[in-house]
């Protein structure tokens, strides 16, 4: 089969490893009781990634396999595929997620595309929504990765008893659109299993969970409506019913405010913290100078600087941006949350934040550098390539993170006693992370 299979990121294409594969169609066929010719759906069958999982187990011969794609080759890969091997497979070079679809299935298995909301072009958003919000009478976000509609279209052509079985991003555990596609989810489907897998996709550095379900007897209109928010009763909050965020000071243009020492006015230039050079850094040290809160003399001259460097005219009177702590949203290597001791003006490479409710802020600093907040922000990240991600404001905004509200006085006297030493004693960035998320399991009891 002469057919290039190079991936192709627009289509949100990534790989299901062999291992990973196997492991679905064993779960598939332990789950799915049919006494004749099993029905599987797979929306989006890349190239023929489960029919081989099935062929390796010597199981194809009760199976009809149903296959939608929107990319040509792979649908040309999998039919090869299918008549080499002689696996029963009917092939749709089409949108699942439009296609009109009339099959019930008995197990539906899939590694669903992965695009972010903003990615997908708006008139196809809108056709997505509307179909599957009427079907099940729902409103759902409208920030939702792609894979969160295939969820809910393959979960709208599953027969009752069916068994589903996806390989999803472990975003739809910690971040609010996931969460609330769960609980709508859940009222249909009942888990079967939830098996964590670190880092399967490759060059897309993201953990994932395997997540199988069985349909219940129950149709979406006799479904109750469900809850957007979380429970009241809910250990887990959006990070910003906990923090006050904004970004950080941003400079009109770096090379005509930030300082150099030979500059008229260089004395008038104010302390800020612009990028954290030191890979151990866990305070906002190592400052640049700025010409921040500026004099009219010192904006003048910045106007002149701009012109002479025949920039476009902008405003010479740059507004500070403090906090208690901040996070740099570029991250390539350990992400971490860096504490302001000073009160210092932080950069616009940074969201800046305060505790809510007089929070002291010691003790969320360790809690946020723990792997039980560190890893539901990561998890909304978006991969820039290379080992680069970003978050962006609402994605950092949104993550799901324990409820430190909930913590005991003495807890809390506990983290701040811990900051503080912390602070006074040289660590590296590894250590202080396992010693931050040790004391958070500690004081949230996991």
């Amino acid at each position: 089969m002469n057919i290039d299979l190079k991936k192709k990121p627009e289509l949100g294409q990534v790989w299901t490893p062999e291992d990973c594969a196997i492991r679905m169609a064993t779960i598939i066929l332990e789950n799915c009781n049919c006494s004749n010719t099993c029905r599987i759906l797979d929306p989006a069958v890349g190239p023929a990634t489960f029919p081989k999982a099935f062929k390796k187990l010597s199981r194809t011969d009760s199976i009809k396999f149903s296959v939608y794609d929107t990319d040509e080759r792979m649908c040309q890969y999998t039919e090869c595929f299918g008549i080499q091997n002689n696996v029963n497979v009917d092939v749709y070079n089409e949108d699942f997620l439009l296609a009109k679809v009339s099959t019930k299935y008995d197990a539906i298995i899939m590694n669903p595309p992965y695009i972010r909301h903003e990615q997908i072009p708006t008139l196809k958003k809108e056709k997505y929504y509307d179909e599957i919000e009427s079907a099940i009478n729902e409103k759902l976000d409208r920030r939702s990765n792609l894979f969160i509609l295939f969820l809910f279209k393959s979960m709208l052509q599953l027969a009752s008893g069916g068994v589903m079985c996806a390989i999803v991003y472990d975003a739809i555990k910690h971040s609010k659109y996931g969460i609330k596609a769960m609980q709508i989810l859940n009222k249909y489907l009942d888990l079967l299993c939830d098996i964590a897998v670190k880092a399967p996709f490759g060059d897309a550095m993201i953990d994932a969970q395997i997540m199988c379900w069985k349909k219940r007897n129950i149709t979406c209109h006799d479904a109750r409506p469900s809850i957007a928010e979380l429970p009241k009763s809910s250990n887990y909050v959006a990070l910003e019913c906990l923090l006050n965020i904004v970004r950080g000071t941003a400079l009109p243009y770096r090379k005509v405010f930030i300082a150099n020492p030979t500059d008229k006015y260089y004395s008038d230039a104010k302390p800020i913290f612009m990028k954290q050079r030191d890979p151990n850094l866990l305070i906002c040290e190592e400052f640049d100078r700025a010409y921040i809160e500026a004099s009219l003399e010192v904006q003048d001259w910045l106007k002149d600087r701009m012109q002479y460097l025949e920039l476009p005219s902008r405003k010479s009177f740059v507004k500070t941006i403090t906090g208690e702590i901040c996070f740099n949203y570029y991250l390539r290597n350990h992400p971490r949350h860096l504490l302001n001791t000073s009160n210092a003006p932080i950069s616009d490479n940074y969201y800046v934040s305060t505790p809510v409710n007089n929070f002291p802020a010691e003790a969320a600093w360790l809690l946020l550098n723990s792997d039980l907040y560190l890893l539901p922000i990561m998890s909304c990240a978006r991969n820039q390539g290379n080992g680069l991600l970003k978050l962006q404001s609402y994605e950092y905004r949104s993550a799901i993170v324990p409820d430190w509200r909930l913590l005991s006085a003495e807890s809390i006297k506990k983290l701040v006693s811990t900051a503080h030493e912390v602070i006074k004693s040289p660590i590296s960035y590894v250590d202080f992370r396992n010693k931050a998320t040790v004391l958070a399991r500690e004081v949230f009891h996991v």
